[in-house]
């Protein structure tokens, strides 16, 4: 115990109910891959569960040297970041108008490597932001000054996200309203938040009826999502779905045994929780949802914990992001929410996600490192 506390700091249960996600991510990768193996192209169940495992390493790693970083830097860099994350988002979406990409999701690489731009710059836009609350704090922003810093950066990246992930961009949005909304001082201006994207939305919907050859492929996509969750008739993915969690049961336990990820098209990322209810129970799918929630709990503790008002933003702000993600993914596959596409943290596969999250993980575990020090 001496040997761990030397080398990993901070907040211990963060640390364990993450690793206990990635745990139990293996068997449930390797049993919802065996319908995607393709061995003319050499893919198989142990090769995707292999890249699973390396991700999950190479997550590790970056949590740890995320939660040796001082998070304060984050203060001055997250403009760069910022910018950078632009620059990747505009990049995507030129490859795609360029004919190498078809949907604009993924930014190709040198030595034949992709990655989602918009996983990660959800949260640089979400740590941008609580710096410039924390810039803010004991100052009054006008609205043209907010405009300029907060506004404009908010609904470029939003944009940018939306055009190739609708999901993903509604999803943010929604945590700054929350984050402006708990701060306190900028509810005055969440009526221009919110009243300008609902008009976007609105025009983007009539130009799609209009001109529905016209619309970008992703948004044409997330439009019909939501017309499909409002009709009666169930998707096709909900539906078998909804057939993996009812024949379940309670505490079924029959792993790699699943049979609806046959029927499944993402059944190792955006629909592995309905695969983990089949082969595990109610039981199973229980457990995951606790990891969860006592992840929200440890998110709350070092918020409380936390004396500096930055730190306290930025916990709230990862912390609510990454834990919002999680529960529209399950709320997707039980129906309660439109399909979007979202993975679930630590428990779907994806390296750009897991990477991704391992960093903003570490950032929370450096935070509560400088609250055990100063309350030491």
């Amino acid at each position: 115990m001496d040997y761990l506390n030397k080398y990993i700091k901070g907040d211990k249960k963060i640390w364990f109910f993450v690793m206990c996600l990635m745990v139990f991510s293996v068997p449930f990768i390797y049993s919802s891959a065996t319908n995607l193996a393709n061995p003319s192209r050499d893919i198989t169940a142990f090769s995707i569960l292999m890249k699973h495992l390396v991700s999950i390493v190479a997550g590790l790693c970056i949590m740890y040297v995320s939660h040796k970083f001082n998070y304060r830097y984050y203060k001055k860099l997250s403009i760069l970041l910022l910018g950078v994350c632009i620059i990747f988002l505009v990049s995507a979406l030129l490859q795609k108008l360029l004919g190498f990409q078809e949907v604009g999701r993924w930014l190709k690489v040198p030595f034949g490597l992709s990655f989602q731009p918009s996983i990660v710059s959800k949260y640089v836009l979400v740590i941008y932001c609580c710096s410039v609350l924390f810039r803010f704090k004991d100052n009054n922003i006008e609205r043209k000054h907010f405009i300029k810093v907060l506004f404009v950066p908010i609904m470029l990246v939003c944009a940018l996200i939306f055009v190739s992930d609708f999901s993903s961009s509604v999803i943010l949005f929604i945590t700054i309203l929350i984050i402006f909304f708990v701060e306190g001082r900028f509810t005055k201006y969440l009526l221009l938040m919110v009243s300008i994207p609902l008009l976007i939305v609105f025009l983007v919907y009539t130009f799609d009826i209009l001109f529905p050859n016209l619309v970008p492929h992703r948004i044409n996509t997330g439009i019909s999502r939501i017309e499909k969750f409002f009709s009666v008739k169930d998707d096709y993915q909900l539906k078998q779905a909804k057939i993996a969690i009812k024949s379940g049961g309670v505490f079924n336990y029959r792993p790699g045994k699943s049979v609806q990820k046959n029927f499944l098209p993402q059944s190792t990322s955006d629909f592995i929780f309905p695969i983990v209810v089949e082969e595990y129970g109610l039981l199973g799918g229980g457990m995951v949802i606790l990891f969860y929630i006592l992840l929200l709990f440890r998110f709350l503790v070092v918020a409380n914990q936390s004396k500096d008002i930055y730190a306290r933003f930025l916990v709230l702000g990862i912390g609510f992001l990454f834990v919002f993600q999680a529960f529209t993914n399950m709320g997707v596959t039980v129906g309660l929410l439109p399909i979007t596409g979202q993975q679930l943290p630590f428990v779907s596969s994806g390296m750009t996600s897991i990477f991704v999250l391992s960093w903003v993980i570490g950032i929370i575990i450096n935070i509560s490192h400088k609250n055990n020090e100063e309350q030491a």
